[in-house]
């Protein structure tokens, strides 16, 4: 199961962040944070990279800069969800909801039926609902 934190605005669909290693961040830094909304995390991972790459220019050796590439795409899959969190309290988003789900239509599916109930979903992708009792060590 992942965890899912939840950010809602007036007027704006919730916003679903998986807390999970992302490989399409990882590979694909700023597209990916575009896609997801998050133009200033698409600015600071492309600022990273330019420098990264600029800095062969300025007399560091290949080596170098390649480990700092890979170290930056290793931190960006790391902390991406992290950093989407960032820019969606910037934007306005507050926190909603931290939800454990399988999937992201599961997040969703608890999410909308939050109340005093919580809906269990068994493997097989059937809904099961039972009254929420806490947790106890």
């Amino acid at each position: 199961m992942r965890i899912y934190t939840i950010y809602e605005r007036a007027g704006s669909p919730p916003l679903f962040i998986a807390e999970a290693f992302s490989w399409s961040a990882a590979l694909l830094q700023p597209i990916w944070a575009l896609w997801h909304g998050g133009w200033r995390t698409a600015l600071i991972l492309f600022a990273a990279g330019v420098m990264f790459t600029l800095m062969r220019f300025l007399g560091f050796s290949p080596e170098i800069d390649t480990a700092l590439i890979i170290i930056q795409a290793i931190a960006a899959g790391l902390l991406g969800p992290d950093l989407l969190r960032w820019d969606c309290s910037r934007r306005g988003y507050r926190l909603a909801a931290v939800i454990a789900a399988v999937n992201t239509d599961a997040a969703r599916l608890l999410y909308h039926a939050m109340d005093r109930k919580s809906l269990v979903l068994n493997r097989h992708g059937q809904e099961n609902q039972r009254d929420f009792q806490p947790m106890t060590p």
